[in-house]
């Protein structure tokens, strides 16, 4: 029993050692009031990170305040975000909002040897209210001398 369960860590340690933490290539910037900080994935060695290509974002249906989150996910081949878990956040409000959004997220895939190969990626954002509208000021006039 001993020898199994040590036998089970191993092959845990050694899964876990097999993969190296790159820079996910942003290609297309999510538009709106969400920001994307930071975005890496977990691929193994030699293999080619995976790559942001469409980060749609919901329209707002109410003002929340500002807050960060992080969040990881498995990547499947095809590029979809299955598993999206919350990892640290700094208001609850905005968790299940932050899911939902990333599962219509879609990336190309991690890339091993030309092969699509399934990856963990993590995202930290933001999100940050768009600035107040400008409309009903008057520009400031230059002071003559």
């Amino acid at each position: 029993m001993r020898a199994l369960i040590l036998l089970s860590l191993l092959l845990a340690t050694l899964g876990a050692a097999a993969t190296t933490r790159e820079p996910i290539t942003v290609v297309a910037e999510p538009n709106g009031v969400w920001h994307l900080s930071k975005a890496s994935a977990d691929v193994p060695p030699g293999a080619i990170s995976p790559k942001l290509i469409s980060a749609p974002q919901p329209p707002r249906a109410k003002a929340l305040p500002a807050g960060s989150i992080s969040v990881s996910f498995q990547l499947s081949e095809k590029g979809v975000p299955v598993n999206v878990q919350i990892d640290k956040s700094s208001n609850k409000e905005l968790d299940d909002e932050v899911i939902a959004m990333i599962r219509e997220w879609r990336f190309k895939a991690a890339l091993n040897g030309g092969v699509a190969v399934p990856s963990r990626a993590y995202l930290d954002l933001s999100l940050v209210e768009p600035p107040l509208p400008s409309e009903g000021r008057r520009p400031r006039k230059k002071a003559t001398p």
